[in-house]
């Protein structure tokens, strides 16, 4: 099996695992409500809808997966939503097309192969959000920023990415550190300086690869730092 027939992955995964009204999830919702508005994208939104919409005025999700599209709960109404088969990577839209887009929990799944791989594609991802961003657009990301017991799984990562391709037929994720995610972004042409905040989990969490959800003592700051950041699309 090649890496390149392995969008199929996300296709095995359960969308019922993924909680809908988690603490963490309430507190995503609170730090960005002011802060997502207007025409809004969400790449690989998956199967949860779980932040605000109240400022929204029209809501697009693209996602690699058909389960995941097709699962779609939201926490707040929306007339004005659409939903289709998109990659992050290849954005099917115009340039400055949205005002705010989203990207929740996506950018880890990127990986491929090594971690020089899997840079270049969240790079890529980066600039085609910011692309299709309006001037003075925003960006959304919320990710699972590793912490410092990640570190062996990181060292090993080539050799564990290639067993579970082969045994399980499935890839897996490669996490970044915080000062990884402002890199991708000065790249990208975003403003420097981000703002971020991290999010303690203090509940158990579905892990779709492993098909269980894992205690909250496994999910402490020490091995992951859930981790919000704004990015804005500078003016010019």
């Amino acid at each position: 099996m090649s890496v390149a027939q392995t969008p199929n992955t996300f296709e095995n995964w359960n969308p019922d695992g993924f909680a809908q009204g988690a603490q963490y999830q309430r507190t995503i919702r609170t730090f960005t409500s002011g802060l997502i508005s207007g025409d809004v994208l969400d790449v690989g939104c998956g199967s949860r809808i779980f932040y605000s919409l109240e400022n929204t005025d029209t809501w697009t999700g693209i996602d690699i997966s058909e389960r995941m599209l097709s699962s779609i709960e939201f926490t707040d109404e929306i007339e004005d939503k659409k939903m289709l088969q998109g990659d992050v990577l290849d954005i099917p839209f115009e340039d400055g097309t949205f005002d705010t887009v989203t990207s929740c929990f996506l950018l880890h799944h990127l990986a491929r192969t090594n971690k020089h791989i899997s840079a270049e594609r969240v790079q890529k991802a980066f600039h085609e959000i910011f692309r299709v961003l309006r001037p003075g657009g925003c960006l959304i990301v919320a990710e699972n920023c590793r912490g410092h017991l990640e570190a062996p799984y990181h060292l090993f990562f080539t050799p564990i990415y290639y067993l579970a391709l082969k045994f399980f037929k499935t890839e897996m994720p490669y996490f970044w550190k915080p000062k990884h995610f402002i890199a991708f972004g000065k790249e990208a042409g975003f403003c420097d300086n981000p703002l971020y905040v991290h999010v303690p989990i203090v509940e158990s969490v579905y892990q779709p690869i492993a098909g269980f959800s894992t205690p909250a003592i496994l999910n402490g700051d020490l091995i992951q730092k859930m981790t919000v950041f704004e990015f804005i699309k500078t003016e010019i």
